[in-house]
């Protein structure tokens, strides 16, 4: 998706962070429920959100608009995903 307008670029990279962040949160309480059967706050903000998901999904999204002129692949996509997601963890 090419967004030609930077107010609406800006907001859907905002919207990514805040949605991946949520998402993040709750796949990871999720699974400590599962192992630990109570309720762990794995966030280490008050609200839930972990922002390394959001972070990671806006690296993601950028480095594929970057590298969408030069190759699409799926390879080459998830390549430089696990770079980038490794690299931030």
């Amino acid at each position: 998706m090419l967004v030609v307008n930077p107010v609406e670029d800006i907001l859907h990279l905002i919207l990514l962070f805040f949605f991946y962040s949520f998402v993040g949160w709750c796949m990871e309480v999720v699974l400590k429920y599962i192992q630990l059967h109570r309720f762990v706050n794995r966030g280490f903000y008050t609200g839930p959100v972990y922002p390394i998901y959001g972070y990671g999904a806006i690296l993601i999204t950028l480095a594929i608009r970057w590298l969408s002129p030069l190759e699409s692949a799926v390879g080459t996509t998830f390549a430089v995903s696990f770079l980038l997601c490794g690299t931030l963890e």
